[in-house]
């Protein structure tokens, strides 16, 4: 996950049950680490199965569950934020995954998430676009932008991270999804980092634009 820090002393823990412990035995005390002095804060606790967070400009804390939840955190407490995508596979090791707030956020409120996403009988990775409420408790508008192509019958190894790259794209990976060799197919998805523009058009200078038998 994306290490968090603040002025080099706060470590955010996203706190299952044995990290929770761990927290609660050293909350308060300065650990000597290879990085320097820390001081461990528990920020939230009680979360059931978190994935991934990123954060808002004015310190808000966005945090998924893979279940299908997506928290949003400050102050100690947690409130669900509404308005995911009604079509997420959750199983196995799918479910709601990576979440990026884009550093134009203060912008136009976009956010983007990752998800395995429901597709006939199987389930292939997505990235879903919204606009987070002025209130910050539901998203609106939102939109698949891309989703992985064949999909698959398997649960497991659906990635997912999404990075912001120059130009207004978005790299995103996607697990090979339990069969290796696919990730050398240019025609799947699978065992891949792409890139799309954030309305999940593909960029033109991408390498495989044009060539037959190639995912663009």
């Amino acid at each position: 996950m994306r290490a968090l820090t603040h002025t080099g002393l706060l470590t955010l823990i996203l706190c299952q049950p044995a990290l929770s412990q761990t927290a609660a035995q050293t909350a308060g005390q300065t650990i000597d680490t290879s990085a320097g002095p820390m001081t461990v804060q528990p920020v939230v606790q009680g979360l059931d199965g978190p994935w991934a967070f990123d954060t808002l400009p004015d310190g808000t804390i966005l945090i998924t569950e893979i279940g299908g939840s997506l928290l949003s955190v400050r102050g100690g407490g947690a409130t669900r934020v509404s308005g995911l995508p009604g079509d997420i596979a959750v199983g196995g090791q799918g479910g709601l995954l990576d979440i990026l707030v884009p550093s134009d956020f203060s912008d136009d409120r976009t956010l983007f998430l990752t998800y395995a996403k429901a597709q006939g009988r199987g389930a292939g990775t997505a990235v879903y676009r919204a606009t987070l409420s002025d209130d910050g408790t539901a998203l609106e508008g939102g939109e698949v932008i891309f989703e992985m192509a064949p999909g698959d019958t398997t649960g497991r190894h659906f990635g997912s991270r999404l990075v912001e790259g120059p130009g207004d794209t978005l790299f995103v990976t996607i697990g090979e999804r339990g069969d290796r060799p696919a990730a050398q197919d240019l025609s799947r998805h699978n065992g891949s980092v792409i890139r799309i523009n954030r309305d999940g058009s593909v960029p033109s200078d991408n390498p495989f634009v044009g060539q037959d038998g190639a995912q663009p």
